[in-house]
């Protein structure tokens, strides 16, 4: 995620990563011998909404990366910033992961 450098920012970002966690759905693969990550990479706005939602790091599979962006924007809309985070956007990146159910 974004640099939190304020209490208040950490745990407002905490709470971003749980609401966008929440609504990701990983698509239906075999997850026998392979763990899928994608890095969505965003910018966050000062009242929750988002924009420039892309895909930083794929996680070689199409399906699950659309996923992940998916799951950004259909987060929000997330809660506005805290008082402590003053900027009028932060850039922020989430890390998306499914290991094997298998295990």
């Amino acid at each position: 995620m974004a640099d939190g450098t304020t209490p208040g920012a950490k745990a407002y970002l905490a709470l971003v990563q749980q609401r966008i966690r929440h609504v990701w759905k990983a698509p239906a693969l075999d997850f026998t011998n392979r763990t899928y990550a994608t890095v969505i990479k965003f910018q966050l706005h000062k009242n929750g909404s988002v924009s420039l939602v892309n895909i930083e790091q794929s996680s070689g599979n199409e399906s699950y990366d659309t996923a992940g962006n998916q799951a950004v924007l259909n987060a929000g809309p997330l809660p506005a910033f805290p008082p402590d985070l003053s900027h009028a956007y932060v850039d922020a990146h989430i890390t998306l992961t499914a290991p094997s159910e298998k295990e």
